[in-house]
This record gives structure tokens, C-alpha cells and sequence, in this order.
């Protein structure tokens, strides 16, 4: 049988190994603080097509037929409510999983001065979330058929079926 024998450890090394221990305790509880936070998960468009407000123009351009835009952000509940309780809920009806012809702007990233005349001065509208159908021809813009949330009237679930429906969206 073999004896054990108490082990004489310093207090130096104890002291040296209790501080390597905060410091890397105080490490990862940095870290993790200053990990930034996931941006939030929209489930309306694992298929469509995200486009940045940034690109919108280039992209019509390029195309050069008419495109329908959905104009949103992530960050408003009015949105939201758009995406979840009206956009999801066509889908369902449909038995569709995306919208193919329906391209999504999130505004949610725009950083600049005056948001609500941006919108107006690039896309001929107030308020998102707005739909809506956007041409360049001859570098002329060309915006139709908008669909706009205004909060003292906004549009019904129908509104958007038959939008969807007016432009090829949806059967």
C-alpha cells in the first residue's frame, strides 16, 4: 500500500495560481460583455431576395423592367407587424415559402440625416413599410402602385393580397 504523503504548497505558489485564475476569469467575462448581440432574426424571407436601401437604385437600374420593393425595417413594430401578420400569412395561403418577384429593403441600417425625406426624394413615399413598384429608364425613376403605411389609416391584410396579387406576385 502506497502512503500518501501531505504536500507542502507554498502560499507564493497558491497566490500566483489564485491570480492566473482572475485574470482569466476576467478575460472571459470581457469577452463575453463586449460580444456584440445578434441582429434580430426576421423569419419572412429565408428565399427572397434582401436588397441594401443602398443598392436599390444600381439593382432597378440593372434589371430594367419594373420591380416590385418592399420597403421595411427590422427595427419598427409597424413592420413587423407587416412582415408577421400579413406577408407570412399570404405565403401560407398560397403554400409559397418566398416571394420571388418581391425584392426587401430594411431601412433599419440607414445612419444618415432625415430619414423621412431620403425615402421621399429616392422613392416618391412617406412612410414604411410601403410597397411599391420602382423602374429607371433613361435614368429617369419611374415609382407606381405605391402601398404606404400611414398610422391613422394603415392597409388591411386585403390590401396587400391584392397588391401581391395586381402585380404577378402571388396566383
Amino acid at each position: 500500500m502506497i502512503k500518501l504523503t501531505c504536500m507542502k504548497i507554498s502560499r507564493k505558489a497558491l497566490f500566483y495560481a489564485f491570480v492566473v485564475l482572475l485574470v482569466i476569469a476576467g478575460i472571459f467575462f470581457m469577452v463575453k460583455a463586449t460580444k456584440p448581440e445578434e441582429a434580430p432574426v426576421i423569419h419572412h424571407s429565408t428565399g427572397s431576395y434582401d436588397l441594401s436601401y443602398e443598392d436599390v437604385n444600381a439593382f432597378v437600374y440593372a434589371t430594367n423592367e419594373p420591380t416590385a420593393l418592399f420597403f421595411y425595417s427590422s427595427d419598427d413594430p409597424d413592420s413587423q407587424l407587416v412582415i408577421k401578420n400579413m406577408l407570412d400569412i399570404v405565403k401560407v395561403e398560397n403554400n409559397i415559402t418566398i416571394y420571388p418577384k418581391l425584392y426587401y429593403v430594411d431601412m433599419a441600417d440607414y445612419s444618415g440625416d432625415h430619414l423621412d425625406d431620403f425615402i421621399l426624394n429616392n422613392w416618391s413615399f412617406h412612410h414604411y413599410p410601403a410597397f411599391l413598384i420602382m423602374q429607371i429608364k433613361d435614368s429617369k425613376t419611374s415609382v407606381s402602385d405605391v402601398l404606404e403605411w400611414v398610422a391613422d389609416s394603415p392597409y388591411s391584410i386585403n390590401d396587400v393580397r391584392d397588391w401581391l396579387a395586381e402585380h404577378n406576385i402571388i396566383p
